[in-house]
């Protein structure tokens, strides 16, 4: 019964206001409609400019686009000019000190980068070729390769990251080395390395000191692929070698990037392979006739 009156008398309200709206605009008896519709236009005109108007101003919301805008192109170009490359030639070595003081020694045909802004907040590089990695201790560093990524905290390694050759090798310390291909990872401790076989990591396994002899231009191999090593002699000599042969080789012994000509017939005459230097950074590799 309650609820009845309460929509009774909204009901009333209503037809209150109604009437009293229309009342406002009714023609008064006695008067023609045509003399009643000069006051009857006054009042409707008064009405509808009583209403208030909202405009917006999209000029402001233009103006905090522009801004924005001006801000993201501004920290994009800020970015780009953190951004650091290193890149070593054939025969080249170079040694790169990082934002936190690590250092990378950088064999031939090497290259680093990263970002100096970010590396202020996470340690991380991408890196191919071969290098000797010093890392001061700090937050987790990380090397990226197109093979896989090394982990640490403080420590040294090596990396070589070439075409489908990958290896670590942890001088001191501890590494964690991850493949690309998401198998499980392998720690290293000072005196072990990894490779990358089948695109598995190899487990860890004892390495021969030799291994870093690159730093002092001398270049170890044990049933090496020819591939590798021919690759190796053209990074040191600055060289292009042509050596048509479909069959699968392998090498152990070494050379040193101080004489072609001596190298050359170090990595040939135990193959039975034969060599001619064609012109300048040519050189043709045959097997004897």
């Amino acid at each position: 019964m309650g609820n009845y009156k309460q929509i009774e008398n909204g009901s009333n309200s209503l037809r209150e206001r109604v009437l009293q709206v229309s009342a406002a605009f009714m023609v008064p008896s006695g008067i023609s409609r045509i003399d009643a519709w000069p006051p009857l236009e006054k009042k409707i005109t008064a009405a509808v400019s009583g209403r208030k108007e909202i405009k917006v101003d999209f000029s402001l919301y233009l103006k905090i686009a522009a801004s924005l805008c001006i801000i993201a192109l501004a920290a994009l170009t800020l970015y780009n000019l953190q951004e650091v490359h290193v890149l070593t030639g054939s025969g080249e070595h170079k040694l790169i000190s990082l934002p936190d003081h690590s250092t990378v020694l950088l064999n031939a045909g090497s290259t680093l980068q990263y970002n100096t802004f970010l590396f202020a907040f996470t340690r991380k590089i991408h890196f191919r070729g071969e290098g000797i990695f010093s890392i001061v201790k700090g937050s987790r560093f990380k090397v990226f390769s197109q093979h896989g990524v090394v982990e640490v905290l403080g420590t040294k390694f090596n990396v070589r990251s070439r075409r489908n050759a990958y290896e670590v090798s942890c001088l001191e310390g501890k590494v964690k080395v991850t493949s690309l291909e998401n198998t499980s990872p392998v720690i290293l401790t000072a005196g072990l390395s990894t490779a990358l076989e089948n695109k598995k990591l190899k487990p860890a396994v004892a390495f021969k000191s030799e291994i870093i002899a690159w730093k002092n231009g001398e270049f170890y191999f044990d049933n090496s692929p020819l591939s590798e090593v021919l690759e190796t002699l053209e990074l040191q000599y600055d060289i292009r070698i042509h050596f048509d042969d479909s069959t699968t080789r392998s090498y152990s012994g070494y050379f040193t990037a101080i004489n072609l000509d001596e190298a050359l017939k170090l990595v040939c005459l135990p193959l039975d392979l034969e060599y001619e230097v064609l012109i300048q950074k040519e050189v043709k590799i045959s097997n004897k006739k």
